[in-house]
């Protein structure tokens, strides 16, 4: 070469290649140190100078945020870009030279609000030719994508066509601030300003146009990305960000039970399931307190109240529990969590771990009314626990004075001292317990008295301790709250049969049924008042009724054996299937078999495998047993009878009506041998007692018949038959005067007493 030839200058890429680090870090003399080397070697470009020129003033405006005051300063910026832009033609990668001149002048045209002249210079989104290119080129490329992404968001509102090209900027722009961070804190770097801000901003409003969009799938791949990325990399605030915007995202893909897995990650956070994810957001939501110190405890609770909203609207116990075990192990004093904790475990039916997270909710929170009616309630009505239910609420009852929650608490201290009385065995103790859940239920019902629930559990009281007058001023007041209540119109004509107006009851009683035709419990006390009234054979048509309400509930529980109810036609073979012996066909009567259908039942007989409906239907089947056993149909009896063993062998009432049927057919030890297994069931029974005495008495055992009438006495002294059967027993021993006593009592008893227990209009459920 010619000793006086020009020496040939370096390529734009190659200058800012050899002074990346300098120029990233705004490090300007460091710069204006490094042309001068350059130069020493080969010319620098007019191109090269030009663009650093405008790039640093750039970055002085955007560092100082005064663009407005450096109006003058960004037209310099205009013209040096437009010089370069002019001297870059000749430049042997001009391509890349022009590319970012461009991309500069569409940020200054952004900075002037000028939104389209700004848009038309951002070129194409083409992450290819970004590849391992130097930090600052990659940072002018992030900064194209975002300004990209913002401009079309800005000008194309409410266009979720253009909203899509948005989201692909904004996907663009977080994939080279994410390089770009891991390469910085590779090269020991600071991160520049830009960077983060790019990243916020994505977060920001990437996920916010793909919920728009309806893609909240999306939306999820936005906050992704940056958790794959390995802790040390990534702020502890923008983590943060992530942990708080995914679980809403979150919330959306459950309610919507669409959920995509992570193909392929490098990094820890790689979850292939929703369960899996949201544990480890929940995780990195717990991680994140101890590295900030500014954090509350209110900003990752949020975390997991809303996670909680998400599994119960997508019924979701079972993650709820472990998303809320999770957020125990940092927010251990966080009352209001616990309390969702102890309520997913109910709803998942894990009720010995909801009864130990109650007692924390009631040492944590002892002066919250609600937690402590939740934990009351729940004791009582799931753990079976009315004792604690008791503890718990008359301990703080008197602190709650005049809260909304007062009378609801009362009424639940009320239910739980009735279930202890009905539980107890000696008729003093129940007496005096009766007593308490009475001024219970009054003061609950005096403090809401429009509450036509709290009336009506009043009035039944009252009732259970025959104070017949004013139960039935209660229950007229209850019905003129609400003049349908199935529950107030089935005492008040319980009510009416312990006044022996059977006519007046069953008119009611049909009244109520018009209001509730599937209630159980109503329709057993019109059969008995139909065979009082009208006789048997008019109540087996009620019985007809029973029977079909049992078989609906039999199929929608899918307790029915294959086919399910196999012939409307006919019920004139109805087949029994045991799975422990053959099947048993037999005739049923015509008045039962006529409209009702024929059934298969196929129940298992094992006591923990028993269920609620074979329940009903068992009961149905001893009511009906009753009926014929009145008419005197004694083979129609044993088949009802043979009809409830098979669905419920292992329950009192039974074994009482089998003894009942055999009595009556004057098999007396079979029928002994019923009542005593009734005992078995359920230890002091009065009716069963009251039977084995009536049955010693008749069979001459008078000493065995007095101890086991005296036995029902001292557990329930308002037995009218029990007092009788006393007096016959006492008579037959010499003993008249005492006998008279009881004869006399037993009148007093009866002229109170209801067609059956007042308790039975609890059971208002169809169910029951």
């Amino acid at each position: 070469m010619a000793t006086g030839a020009k020496k040939k200058s370096k390529s734009l890429s190659t200058i800012l290649e050899e002074l990346d680090r300098p120029i990233y870090e705004c490090k300007w003399s460091e710069v204006q140190n490094g042309l001068k080397k350059i130069s020493k070697k080969k010319p620098v470009p007019p191109a090269v100078l030009s663009f650093l020129k405008a790039i640093e003033k750039l970055e002085n405006i955007v560092t100082t945020g005064t663009r407005d005051v450096h109006s003058q300063t960004l037209g310099e910026v205009e013209k040096l870009l437009k010089e370069s832009l002019d001297a870059s033609s000749s430049s042997e990668d001009s391509n890349l030279v022009q590319t970012l001149i461009k991309i500069k002048q569409g940020q200054v045209a952004w900075m002037r609000d000028e939104r389209r002249l700004s848009l038309s210079l951002f070129p194409q989104i083409n992450s290819a030719r970004v590849d391992n290119a130097p930090l600052h080129t990659s940072k002018v490329f992030m900064e194209c994508s975002l300004y990209t992404g913002l401009c079309i968001e800005t000008l194309h509102s409410n266009d979720k066509e253009k909203y899509g090209q948005a989201i692909v900027a904004y996907e663009e722009c977080l994939r080279l601030a994410l390089e770009i961070t891991q390469l910085s804190k590779t090269s020991n770097l600071n991160l520049h300003p830009a960077v983060f801000s790019a990243i916020r901003t994505v977060l920001q409003r990437g996920p916010l146009l793909c919920m728009k969009t309806e893609n909240p799938l999306r939306a999820v791949g936005f906050f992704r990305r940056v958790l794959m990325i390995k802790e040390e990399f990534i702020q502890t605030q923008v983590r943060h960000i992530c942990v708080t915007s995914i679980t809403v995202c979150l919330l959306f893909l459950v309610s919507a039970r669409s959920y995509s897995p992570i193909t392929f990650s490098l990094n820890v956070f790689s979850p292939q399931q929703l369960e899996e994810e949201t544990l480890l957001v929940a995780n990195i939501a717990k991680s994140f307190l101890g590295s900030l110190e500014d954090t509350k405890i209110e900003d990752a609770s949020a975390i997991f109240d809303i996670l909680t909203l998400a599994f119960v609207d997508a019924r979701l116990p079972g993650l709820l529990v472990q998303t809320l075990e999770e957020s125990m192990v940092f927010t251990s004093a966080g009352n209001h969590l616990w309390l969702q904790f102890a309520l997913s475990l109910v709803n998942n039916k894990l009720y010995q771990q909801a009864e130990a997270v109650f007692y924390e909710c009631v040492r944590l929170s002892p002066t919250d009314p609600h937690v402590i009616l939740t934990a009351s309630k729940f004791v009582l009505e799931t753990c079976k626990k009315p004792e604690l239910s008791i503890q718990w609420l008359q301990r703080r009852l008197r602190s709650f004075a005049g809260h909304y929650l007062e009378p609801a608490l009362y009424y639940t201290l009320g239910e739980a001292q009735a279930t202890v009385s009905d539980n107890e065995i000696t008729f003093l103790k129940r007496q005096q317990l009766r007593k308490e859940s009475l001024v219970s239920f009054e003061k609950a019902a005096s403090l809401d008295p429009a509450n036509v629930q709290y009336v009506f559990r009043y009035s039944v009281q009252l009732a259970v301790s025959r104070d017949v007058p004013t139960a039935m001023e209660r229950v007229n007041y209850a019905l003129t709250l609400s003049h349908d209540h199935p529950g107030c119109l089935h005492l008040l004509l319980l009510l009416l049969t312990a006044k022996k107006q059977y006519s007046e009851a069953l008119k009611i009683c049909e009244l109520a049924l018009a209001q509730d035709p599937n209630n159980i419990s109503l329709l057993k006390t019109k059969v008995f008042l139909q065979t009082i009234v009208h006789g048997p054979q008019t109540a087996l048509q009620s019985c007809k009724k029973l029977l079909k309400i049992c078989q609906s509930l039999y199929s929608e529980s899918e307790l029915l054996g294959e086919g399910g109810v196999a012939d409307q036609a006919s019920l004139s073979d109805f087949q029994l299937k045991n799975v422990e012996r053959e099947e048993v066909n037999f005739t049923m009567s015509p008045e039962i078999a006529s409209d009702a259908g024929s059934s298969h039942f196929s129940i298992s007989t094992s006591p923990a495998s028993l269920n609620p409906v074979a329940l009903v239907a068992c009961q149905a089947w001893c009511t009906i047993a009753e009926v014929f056993l009145r008419s005197e149909r004694y083979s129609d009896a044993s088949r009802c009878v043979h009809e409830a063993q098979s669905l419920a062998p292992y329950i009192p009432i039974v074994s009482i009506t089998n003894g009942n049927v055999l009595e009556a057919q004057k098999q007396h030890q079979l029928a002994l041998d019923q009542y005593n297994n009734a005992l078995v069931l359920k230890p002091y029974d009065t009716t069963a007692l009251t039977c084995i005495g009536r049955l010693l008495h008749l069979t001459g055992k008078q000493g065995l018949a007095e101890k086991s009438l005296r036995d029902s006495l001292a557990v329930d002294r308002q037995n009218h038959e029990t007092w009788y059967w006393l007096g016959k027993v006492l008579s037959s021993q010499g003993e008249h005067e005492t006998a008279v006593d009881c004869y006399k009592k037993s009148l007093q008893c009866e002229a109170l007493a209801p067609l059956r227990r007042y308790e039975s209009v609890l059971q208002s459920d169809s169910m029951l």
